[in-house]
Order: structure tokens, then C-alpha cells, then sequence
């Protein structure tokens, strides 16, 4: 099973006029090597974001859970999947506090965050309804995906 988790068309276009924006402003004020270097270093920051949006995917095969685009990914064992929820009906407070290692755009979010608790949690969610992953051991304590019931039903069905 594996389905997309990129980024809306809305949320592509917006960052692309900001970052294209950006370095064309920079440029602007006259060519001289602090501009083009500020030009070089949003238009990086830019490609990376897009890699990132448009490779984001979860992935269930082998006997794993791949959660992961080109930049920000993370897999783990099914049988190190303790249960999985939607986010409604989850029994454990999954609110996250901030962002550790990763990316928030418009809604977008991929990469290493901390929970409310302190709890380390890998998110790669583009838009709600979000399954919650909890694990036994590992590098994470929850996994949070985008994911609507349907797709939840499948990854319980999957990791058994």
C-alpha cells in the first residue's frame, strides 16, 4: 500500500511566488555578490521544500512502515507498531509543542517534532484527518500521518 502525502496545488504555488519573489527582490538593489549569494540560498531553500512537498509519501511492503519523502523520512518494523488511530478517536494526547528537525508550510509538516510531553514524534501530514501511530520502541514514540478512516482501516489491517 502507498499513497501520496504531497502538498495541495495552493500550498506549491504560494511558496513558489514567495521564494521566486525573494530572490528576484534580492536582486533588485544592484548585482553584486551578497544579492546574487541571498538570491542562491532562496532559490536552495526553495528546491529543497519543493523535493520535499512533491516525494512525501507513506509506504507499507517488506514488512515495514515508510514514512518519508527525499529529505525528512523515517521507516520502522510492523511488528514495532503498537496500534494505530485517527486522531479523534486516539487515547493518548498527541499535541505538539514544536518543531525539532523538519518543515511547516501552509499546513504542511514533515520531519522530527516533540509532543506537549516531551515525546519524540515523526510527522508527515499535509492536511486533517491524521492517523496516529504509536510505537513500541525506537527513535519515536508516534508516528502522525495524513490519513482519512479509510486509509487507517487498511494500515491496521497491513501492520497485523
Amino acid at each position: 500500500m502507498t499513497y501520496p502525502v504531497d502538498a495541495n496545488i495552493s500550498t506549491i504555488f504560494i511558496l513558489s511566488v514567495i521564494f521566486i519573489g525573494g530572490a528576484i527582490l534580492s536582486l533588485t538593489p544592484g548585482l553584486n555578490w551578497i544579492t546574487i549569494s541571498v538570491a542562491i540560498l532562496i532559490l536552495a531553500f526553495y528546491a529543497i521544500s519543493m523535493l520535499q512537498l512533491l516525494t512525501s509519501k507513506v509506504d507499507i511492503q517488506d514488512n515495514q512502515l515508510y514514512v518519508g519523502g527525499k529529505i525528512w523520512k523515517y521507516q520502522t518494523m510492523l511488528e514495532n507498531i503498537e496500534s494505530i488511530e485517527s486522531q479523534e478517536n486516539s487515547k493518548s494526547d498527541v499535541s505538539i509543542r514544536y518543531r525539532a528537525n523538519g518543515i511547516s508550510l501552509f499546513g504542511y509538516n514533515a520531519g522530527s517534532f516533540r509532543s506537549k510531553n516531551g515525546e519524540k514524534v515523526f510527522m508527515m501530514t499535509n492536511k486533517k484527518p491524521y492517523a496516529v501511530v504509536s510505537l513500541k520502541e525506537g527513535k519515536y514514540k508516534y508516528i502522525i500521518i495524513s490519513a482519512d478512516s479509510e486509509k487507517v482501516k487498511r494500515l491496521k489491517y497491513l501492520s497485523l
